[in-house]
């Protein structure tokens, strides 16, 4: 219901909406160790709670379910609620939105993303901290894309989570879909676009 209120009567209009279960978002559902060792998975600053670590880490799972329910869009994009009211104002007017001829401009093979602020990409490449330089907010995926790109995030999770098998904390930052989209570009860096 929030993110209607902040689109307002926009066109288009929602498409639909369906309500899940914080234990049904992927990969927190493959990891049940997730919730029963809170202390592990959280820190106080960063990943506060289990549960939003697993809306974050669920985004790119989200957003492949809702391109299967809703498939002949070229594009598919990530906005979190919060970029709608409140502090953020998204003043998109009573234009459509998104614009047309902004996506016109957008790669058709890449990921496109904003840069978080917080860290230079590449003084995140080794090891798993709390290191990030895409922010989670908002991200656009062609629809060739979302299929690979929410399986590679969801593995991306995996290999971090396995990383923390032996310590008893500091896996907050698997919960932290800045940490794992960053570690995702590293990787695979033409895939993504930055964009401003």
């Amino acid at each position: 219901k929030e993110m209607q209120r902040a689109r307002g009567t926009v066109a288009p209009s929602l498409q639909g909406s369906e309500l899940l279960s914080l234990d049904q978002l992927g990969p927190c559902a493959a990891h049940q160790e997730i919730w029963t060792h809170a202390g592990k998975y959280t820190n106080k600053y960063d990943v506060p709670s289990v549960e939003l670590g697993c809306i974050w880490d669920g985004k790119p799972g989200l957003l492949a379910r809702s391109a299967h329910q809703h498939s002949g869009y070229k594009w598919h994009a990530w906005i979190d609620v919060c970029m709608g009211h409140g502090v953020i104002p998204f003043p998109h007017g009573s234009a459509p939105w998104p614009s047309s001829q902004r996506l016109r401009q957008l790669p058709e093979d890449m990921v496109t993303v904003s840069y978080s602020g917080q860290n230079n990409c590449e003084d995140c490449r080794e090891g798993w901290t709390y290191c990030h330089c895409i922010a989670g907010t908002a991200f656009v995926v062609p629809d060739a894309l979302v299929d690979d790109f929410a399986s590679n995030f969801s593995q991306k999770v995996d290999t971090c989570l396995a990383s923390f098998d032996q310590q008893n904390v500091g896996a907050y930052v698997c919960l932290s879909d800045q940490v794992i989209l960053t570690k995702l570009m590293l990787d695979t860096p033409e895939l993504f676009f930055f964009s401003s």
